[in-house]
């Protein structure tokens, strides 16, 4: 989560510098060097890894990061964040459109929406995966 914020505020910020394979170690390097002994990380398995003020206790940051983690409106703008960073990439890596658009560019295959946001947007609009849908549904979606 932590590296996705990241991610966004570099595409956002500084794109010029915004590395998409940017590893969470050098991440948690950077944090480090910048805070000091005033953050901590606490290792809850070997994927997810808590960082926090090291004057709050763990328990209380395992409790507020669970609460804020499995929050509805929290898994929403962790979508969305997702979702904007990879609608971006599609875009910055589309050809250029003529404008006025044409009828045989609009409907030709260099126009192709990123494939997460398919697949949400068919579980949005039947509630189904995308491997899954009926041509109505695949219309819409696409």
């Amino acid at each position: 989560m932590l590296r996705e914020r990241y991610l966004l505020f570099m595409s956002e910020y500084s794109p010029e510098f915004y590395n998409e394979n940017y590893k969470t170690d050098k991440l948690k390097q950077k944090l480090i060097n910048h805070f000091g002994n005033r953050i901590s990380f606490w290792q809850l398995n070997y994927r997810i890894e808590l960082v926090n003020s090291s004057w709050i206790k763990p328990g209380e940051a395992i409790e507020t990061a669970f609460e804020a983690a499995s929050s509805e409106i929290r898994r929403i703008q962790e979508a969305a964040m997702i979702l904007r960073r990879h609608i971006q990439q599609a875009y910055e890596n589309s050809p250029k459109m003529p404008w006025p658009p044409s009828a045989e560019f609009l409907a030709s295959e260099e126009l192709k929406s990123p494939n997460l946001l398919c697949a949400f947007l068919s579980h949005l609009t039947s509630g189904i995966p995308l491997h899954s849908v009926n041509d109505k549904v695949e219309h819409t979606v696409n």
